[in-house]
């Protein structure tokens, strides 16, 4: 089956000024002065089947009124030039009589006129009874764009509880009519995927959303493959641990490491949780708290990432008490141009100099700094400069 079709959506939008005002897109494009036109250029592309619907918010005038005359005409048309109509019967809107799809009595009504439609036209096979159920109610109750123009999950609920009761209770009522009927049903295919990982959960729940409820999980699977996940994760960590505090290349793979094992206990206690009660939120739940765990111990790593770049003063080191320090050693008579810095992580720098005391022997000196430099205070790595007394004042900056 090759179709194609004409858009016959006709809902009642709120403006501005508060009025309701119906866009009909029939009437929008000239349809119902030209329907004669629309139906030959179809046959001229020869085209067999059409899926096409009456103004349901027209012929539907009252419970178990129905006006038929545009419909009968455009049908019978249809039927001389051989054209196959899918007809949808309901697309976006309801007859002003009938409110909106909060009315509860909107199922009932509209399966009535389904059965009078099938009644009226019983050569006719192919159906779909409502357009698009999910994009209906979710722009009518949840974005307040269509119809009742509502915006709460509570209004989104029950319109498609609304809808797809309507639906049911339509093709119950085409079949008591018409056995031999096919429904053709129409829906909102689209799927939404997390531009970034932030993104993931909220994707989940619009995809999940389409269902009002998230899709089965193989619990077992899941179980057996968080399994030896955690275990081959808890070998890294033993292996890391140690080593963690070395370097920042070192620190970063155990976190990564951690945050898989955390992941793995997730997952692990996810699948009994789903495997005993059903509750599939459990996963998603379980996720982000182990984000929320991991998110710390990232913000620590980031910012000594930052100070190795920006070269911060270590916070181990005091440079007031190094520099206290260095004046007490014996032959120093002042210290300048103290400077610490983190050179990589788990390496600090430090770069000084040191005025020599009278006859101090500098290499005396220099070996006196440089241990209690090294000895007394985190620095792995030390530049010291010994000078006598008048030098300083030969360079450019104290």
């Amino acid at each position: 089956m090759f179709a194609t079709g004409i858009e016959n959506s006709y809902p009642t939008i709120r403006l501005p000024d508060g009025t309701t005002h119906r866009v009909d897109e029939l009437e929008k494009t000239g349809h119902y002065q030209r329907w004669r036109e629309d139906f030959d250029l179809i046959k001229e592309l020869g085209l067999e089947f059409l899926r096409y619907g009456p103004p349901y918010y027209r012929v539907h005038t009252g419970p178990n009124q129905y006006d038929w005359t545009f419909t009968d005409q455009v049908f019978g048309y249809l039927r001389e030039l051989g054209i196959t109509p899918i007809v949808d019967l309901l697309h976006f809107g309801l007859p002003d009589w009938l409110n909106n799809f909060q009315n509860p009595e909107f199922p009932t009504h509209f399966a009535a006129y389904a059965q009078a439609f099938a009644a009226r036209f019983s050569d006719l096979q192919f159906y779909t009874p409502i357009n698009e159920i999910f994009v209906t109610a979710k722009f009518s109750a949840q974005y307040g764009w269509w119809n009742e123009c509502l915006a709460s999950d509570q209004a989104f609920v029950t319109a498609l509880k609304h809808l797809c009761r309507a639906n049911v209770l339509a093709m119950q009522a085409i079949l008591g009519v018409q056995p031999g009927a096919t429904f053709i049903q129409s829906e909102s295919a689209e799927y939404f995927h997390p531009e970034t990982p932030a993104a993931r959960q909220q994707a989940n729940f619009l995809n999940q959303q389409r269902f009002l409820n998230p899709p089965k999980v193989e619990s077992t699977t899941m179980m057996w493959v968080a399994g030896v996940g955690l275990l081959v994760n808890l070998y890294g960590v033993y292996l890391l641990r140690k080593s963690s505090g070395e370097s920042l290349n070192m620190k970063g793979a155990y976190f990564e490491v951690l945050s898989d094992m955390l992941t793995s206990v997730g997952v692990l206690v996810a699948g009994v949780i789903m495997l005993t009660t059903k509750w599939y939120y459990a996963d998603p739940l379980l996720s982000a708290g182990i984000g929320l765990f991991i998110l710390p111990r990232t913000w620590v790593l980031l910012k000594e990432a930052v100070d190795v770049l920006l070269e911060s003063t270590p916070k181990d080191v005091d440079l007031e008490t190094l520099r206290q320090g260095l004046l007490q050693v014996p032959g120093v008579a002042a210290v300048h141009d103290l400077h610490a810095w983190v050179l990589t992580s788990g390496v600090n720098a430090l770069s000084v100099h040191v005025v020599l005391a009278g006859e101090a022997e500098h290499e005396q000196v220099l070996a006196r700094t440089h241990e209690y430099i090294t000895g007394q205070h985190p620095i792995q790595h030390a530049t010291i400069q010994v000078e006598r007394g008048d030098f300083a004042q030969h360079e450019t900056h104290q």
